[in-house]
């Protein structure tokens, strides 16, 4: 019996030791850098359809292709939901007068080249609405067209946001134009219409016309904080001629981020232009941003997001730091804005995203991460809580074993 008994023990104390002595040999290491993937507004990409770039030369190519409608103003064809990522031009149409609407897509660059989100050519009864284009050099060109549409898009991070080339009778509006090095640029334009769209926060000039460009009003627009620096502001630029920054039967200008308050508002450049009814456009508010929870992850398990919910009237960039140092910095629409973590080595990490808006104003948040080695092959927390619990129960068992033996 007493034979047994030792030998109970032994067994007893050889599984203790199994428990005890691994959690000692464990090894936490810092990763200098987790994988991560991030993106504004995430929810857009699942709403589309990933597509190669598009080319239509004339109606036969409209007639003859995949798009609904029949070309007429009651019943326009029809481009619409899609992604698309191109180095060239990510919808290319020319030499048609059918009429025709893009709507709801997605169009991105890759920074270099010549890269155009959509470029229309020699298009009459064209319609541009929601749609969002980032990262080309130039974001939508009209050129040599007559009587084309630009509504409710958002150009950001471009070179040129929206060009219109030696175009008649374009109407863009309601339009969010920012972070680009030109927000609009008109070459050659006549009787074009800029209206209630809001440009802000681009590098060079918010909105330029050309010595050619004749006949065009901008109107209700808001612009501000275009230009290099806040000492040295350049909303807009008018070398044109019989160009009209404002509506004498409406009483209506537009609003400027530089107004000084007083008289009229003097545009720069030849034509001697000017606001006769400015307003003032300021922004004393910081952006907003929630506080996820934080992440407790397994070594090598399944990634999880982190998923910031922010918001301002005139965003303009994010940046996300990992312990400290930047991985990402890119343009922000004012959404939300997701980071995949992937846990690949065991330590304890932070998230910290940093928001600003065109004016400066900055908000941040921080989300701390911790990766765990998983026990016992890759078993969870709940089999590691369970194991810590048996462990007791044997040293419990070895105690009584003992106290009997004597």
């Amino acid at each position: 019996m007493g034979r047994v008994t030792k030998t109970t023990a032994s067994l007893a104390i050889v599984l203790i030791l199994i428990f005890m002595t691994a959690p000692v040999s464990l090894q936490y290491t810092r990763s200098p850098v987790l994988e991560v993937l991030t993106g504004t507004n995430p929810t857009l990409a699942q709403e589309y359809t990933e597509s190669l770039p598009i080319r239509i030369e004339g109606n036969l190519f409209f007639a003859n292709g995949p798009w609904n409608g029949s070309g007429t103003s009651v019943d326009p064809y029809l481009i619409e939901g899609l992604m698309i990522e191109a180095t060239e031009s990510a919808i290319e149409i020319s030499g048609t007068d059918a009429h025709f609407v893009i709507s709801d897509c997605v169009l991105v660059g890759d920074y270099t080249g010549d890269s155009v989100g959509i470029l229309l050519s020699d298009v009459t009864n064209g319609h541009i609405r929601n749609v969002i284009v980032e990262h080309t050099r130039y974001g939508i060109r009209i050129a040599s067209s007559v009587n084309n549409t630009v509504s409710n898009v958002s150009v950001s991070g471009n070179f040129i946001g929206l060009q219109i080339d030696q175009s008649n009778r374009t109407s863009a509006d309601w339009n969010r134009l920012f972070g680009n090095t030109y927000g609009i640029h008109l070459v050659g334009a006549r009787e074009c219409n800029l209206t209630e769209n809001v440009i802000y926060g681009n590098e060079v000039v918010g909105i330029l016309m050309d010595g050619e460009s004749q006949n065009c009003t901008a109107l209700r627009n808001t612009i501000g904080w275009n230009g290099p620096s806040a000492t040295t502001p350049s909303n807009a630029m008018d070398n044109g001629a019989f160009n009209l920054w404002y509506d004498v039967n409406e009483s209506a200008g537009n609003m400027w981020s530089d107004y000084i308050g007083a008289g009229r508002y003097e545009i720069n450049g030849t034509s001697n232009s000017f606001d006769l009814y400015p307003g003032f456009l300021t922004d004393f508010i910081q952006p907003t941003v929630d506080s996820p929870e934080d992440l407790r992850l397994e070594e090598g398990g399944n990634p999880e997001s982190i998923l910031w919910n922010a918001s301002d009237e005139y965003a303009r960039m994010y940046e996300v730091l990992l312990d400290g140092v930047r991985i990402i910095s890119d343009i922000w629409r004012g959404g939300t804005v997701n980071v995949t973590a992937f846990p690949e080595r065991v330590g304890a990490y932070n998230y910290t995203l940093i928001i600003q808006d065109a004016v400066g104003n900055t908000a941040m948040d921080t989300v701390y991460v911790v990766v765990i080695l998983p026990m016992f092959g890759g078993l969870g927390t709940t089999q590691i809580l369970v194991s810590s619990a048996m462990s007791v129960l044997a040293v419990i068992l070895v105690v009584v074993i003992i106290k009997k033996m004597r």
